[in-house]
């Protein structure tokens, strides 16, 4: 009798825990729903909102260059001017020229000299840097 007992009572468990299981998977499938569905209307209100706004930046980009064409030399065609022209409306525009110059916010050159073997070999060159003994350097 104990031994049917446990029987029914491992039954009852086994069929407890798969009925549990079994809400469990179907809540899974709803969750995932949930999920998927939720994750789909967010997916096409961003790519709504980034094809909107794309082409509205487009849009202001080319408006933008529209306006400032030409701007350093007061709306006048470059290739339609004289040197001189264009340097005269250069400079009635306001615009600030720019210098770019290599290397001018980069590191510094460091060079190493072998002292002896450049005087022996070009004198001239070592003299000419105002050098006299290569002690001290």
């Amino acid at each position: 009798m104990k031994s049917r007992t446990l029987q029914v009572t491992l039954l009852c468990l086994v069929a407890s825990a798969l009925a549990v299981f079994e809400i469990n998977e179907q809540a899974k499938d709803v969750l995932q729903e949930s999920i998927d569905s939720y994750h789909s209307m967010v997916s096409k209100k961003l790519q709504y909102e980034y094809e909107h706004e794309s082409a509205e930046v487009e849009e202001n980009m080319k408006t933008l260059l529209e306006s400032t064409k030409n701007l350093c030399t007061n709306g006048k065609d470059p290739k339609s001017l004289s040197k001189h022209q264009y340097l005269t409306e250069f400079k009635a525009s306001g615009c600030n020229p720019i210098v770019v110059l290599p290397g001018i916010a980069g590191s510094k050159l460091r060079a190493e000299i072998d002292c002896p073997t450049f005087k022996n070999d070009d004198p001239s060159g070592f003299a000419a840097c105002g050098w006299k003994r290569c002690e001290g350097l």
